[in-house]
């Protein structure tokens, strides 16, 4: 299959958005003092999350292609403007694949998704 010689090279995934991404709510979950953005008065830390489904996409990718890389910038709160606005600090440039998942927060806004 041509996503194992994908794979199989070595690629690095970033995993981007709001507490979905970071894994929030699995069990085993906590969060780091690793800071990875603030603004707006908000401070979004790293969160280790062995059992989410990233961080089983990451142990099947170190038992089985040990040349790819899972990093999680998931901003646990974080609204999508919030995402938006700090996603040169999310993204780099050498990220080969990128998962975004965020919006589900905007539902507590007032305008939601129109903002």
């Amino acid at each position: 299959m041509i996503y194992k010689d994908i794979l199989s090279k070595g690629i690095k995934i970033k995993i981007i958005g709001d507490s979905i991404a970071a894994g929030a709510g699995s069990s085993m979950s906590y969060k780091t003092e690793e800071l990875i953005c603030e603004g707006d008065g908000t401070k979004f830390f790293r969160r280790v999350a062995p059992n989410s489904w990233w961080g089983l996409l990451e142990q099947y990718l170190r038992n089985n292609y040990i040349t790819c890389s899972v990093e999680n910038k998931g901003c646990g709160g974080a609204f999508s403007y919030q995402i938006n606005k700090y996603l040169d600090a999310l993204v780099s440039i050498d990220d080969n694949l990128v998962f975004v998942l965020m919006g589900l927060n905007d539902r507590k806004r007032i305008n939601g998704m129109k903002n």
